[in-house]
């Protein structure tokens, strides 16, 4: 992902996520995988940026533990960027599913710094002030509006949902990404070891 591109920077921006393509990462995966290159295609898909107040990622189930009975809200102030590369701790704001989708409980970030767009293109990081470190970003309306969402692409998608998102200056919510969960802790613990295979490290 490349982050706010100028006009200018468009093509650049364009062959740098084509190069992605031939990182050694990359190409360490097809060759362990047996993928030909020759069956490679690659989309690359632009969007428009907005100065988020808050961005981050709502679970429509809890990963950690596979709770069904709740919805799990990861924010952090500005760009989503410096949750998704670890470098801030969230806000966690936890959901029930059913009824009014009411906020159960709430963990602090304490966020220090943030990451936001610049004008002339590319992201920087700047102090979160003291007294700004305290205050939630999400009300509890906001946290039962996106729980909302996140339900609608459980049921459009038809399967648990790990929801990229985007709070803009107008406390509007932006849907970036949508994709399955990956991992339900709970579903993983009671699958049987393979037939013939000894389990010899588990938790």
């Amino acid at each position: 992902t490349v982050l706010q591109v100028p006009r200018s920077g468009l093509n650049e921006a364009y062959l740098e996520v084509l190069r992605s393509l031939y990182s050694p990462k990359a190409t360490h995966y097809r060759r362990l995988h047996h993928v030909s290159d020759a069956s490679l295609a690659m989309a690359v898909g632009c969007i428009e940026m907005i100065e988020p107040a808050a961005a981050g990622v709502g679970y429509s189930v809890d990963p950690r533990s596979g709770n069904r009975e709740r919805i799990l809200i990861h924010a952090v102030r500005g760009l989503g960027v410096s949750l998704v590369e670890g470098r801030t701790s969230p806000e966690i704001i936890e959901v029930e599913r059913g009824g009014e989708q009411k906020v159960i409980a709430r963990t602090p970030a304490n966020q220090e710094a943030f990451i936001r767009g610049q004008d002339g293109g590319g992201v920087r990081e700047e102090t979160v002030p003291a007294e700004a470190r305290q205050t939630w970003l999400l009300s509890d309306q906001e946290a039962s509006r996106l729980a909302r969402l996140v339900l609608k692409l459980e049921t459009h998608f038809g399967a648990p949902q790990d929801v990229e998102w985007a709070l803009d200056q107008a406390r509007q919510f932006w849907i970036l990404q949508s994709r399955p969960v990956r991992v339900l802790i709970q579903e993983r613990v009671e699958e049987p070891p393979l037939p013939g295979r000894q389990v010899l490290l588990s938790g």
